[in-house]
């Protein structure tokens, strides 16, 4: 986990390990659907250069929403850093106060 942010109270970092579980049984990156159903939480997430971006919910909402949500986020992501950088793990840490900022503004 490298950044994270609470709307409505706080979850435990327990429910990353439920969907790297999830990750873990998918014998290929294809096999592994954008939403998964637990027993407490829905686990939304998308992909970008290896790096997975998930929203936890724990009520049922729109998927598409949240998928998209997710996905306008690697889009300003990708605005402030030029649309040719990759966005890696790497770029994540050298970067973080950037991101950190616009995870603030926009969300």
């Amino acid at each position: 986990m490298l950044v994270e942010k609470h709307y409505r109270g706080l979850l435990g970092r327990t429910v990353c390990d439920l969907f790297w579980d999830e990750v873990q049984k998918a014998e290929s990156q294809g096999e592994l659907k954008p939403v998964i159903a637990t027993s407490r939480f829905y686990l939304i997430h998308i992909q970008v250069n290896k790096l997975f971006f998930l929203a936890v919910t724990q009520q049922e909402c729109d998927a598409l929403l949240a998928i998209e949500f997710l996905s306008r986020f690697v889009d300003i992501l990708k605005y402030y850093f030029g649309s040719e950088t990759p966005i890696t793990e790497s770029l994540i840490k050298e970067r973080f106060i950037t991101i950190y900022q616009v995870r603030a503004i926009f969300f």
